[in-house]
């Protein structure tokens, strides 16, 4: 199967799941074989009378070897389907275009992410910059206070006055600092979002080019292993032992003739 790794996300339990079909095969495998010793054992150790006519003893052969053949044959054609199997899980798992589905969604989540946080942040600095135009609107309204205490002679609480309007220029020097300092954040985080959305853009552009070559590349190489004789060469070793049976038996019915 083909590896494309255009992005950077991992595919997620694979090899856990490739793993687990490896060990179940294996086992099944291990379990044919034990079952084809365990006929092969039968047939050899069968007790046989003390006297065999010698027109009967030929027949036996035939017996043991049709058991045999029949395990053989029985094990390579499910060690034909397992490994079917194995590689048919292998290219699921690599499918080029699953891999490509998925690294556009994980973008796209992280691009809900970053607009969620650019949101939160926004809003952030639209009350701080509220709160500041209120400190700025009453540090003005003190020092009108003040000026008017002034005129009236009443040195007391003008200088009362000038106190609350310094809290209040002291209240937005404050609020202002951190507006500054979440500024650049806000210019950061928008930088961030518009060059994944463009990164969205330009891999959903891309990913019907590579899914189409993909295939290509696929179909190219089955073809190729056809014509190379890969994918036939165990059914055509089934079919010749399949013909040498046959051969036996006919050989072994000549045998019993005479």
């Amino acid at each position: 199967a083909l590896r494309l790794s255009f992005f950077s996300y991992p595919p997620p339990l694979s090899s856990i799941k490739v793993v687990s079909i490896v060990s179940h095969t294996m086992k099944l495998q291990y379990c044919t074989v034990a079952a084809a010793l365990a006929l092969s054992s039968t047939d050899a150790f069968t007790t046989s009378p003390s006297f065999t006519p010698r027109a009967a003893r030929p027949q036996q052969a035939p017996a043991a070897a049709s058991t045999t053949a029949l395990s053989m044959n029985m094990f390579d054609r499910f060690a034909r389907v397992a490994k079917s199997t194995v590689n048919d899980a292998l290219k699921n798992l690599e499918d080029p275009e699953k891999i490509m589905n998925q690294a556009i969604e994980d973008m796209q989540s992280d691009l809900v992410k970053i607009r969620q946080s650019y949101a939160e942040i926004t809003a952030t600095q639209r009350r701080l910059l509220k709160q500041k135009e209120q400190a700025d609107a009453l540090a003005e309204d003190w020092y009108t206070r003040a000026q008017l205490a002034l005129q009236k002679g009443n040195e007391g609480l003008a200088r009362e006055a000038l106190e609350r309007r310094q809290q209040q220029v002291d209240t937005a020097a404050g609020i202002q600092d951190q507006i500054d300092a979440q500024a650049s954040s806000i210019d950061k985080l928008y930088e961030g979002m518009q060059a994944l959305e463009s990164k969205i853009l330009e891999s959903k552009a891309k990913k019907e080019q590579m899914v189409a070559r993909a295939r290509t590349a696929q179909s190219t190489q089955k073809v190729n292993d056809m014509l190379g004789g890969v994918t036939g060469k165990t059914s055509m070793d089934a079919f010749k032992r399949m013909e040498e049976k046959v051969e036996a038996l006919e050989a072994s019915a000549e045998v019993s003739a005479e």
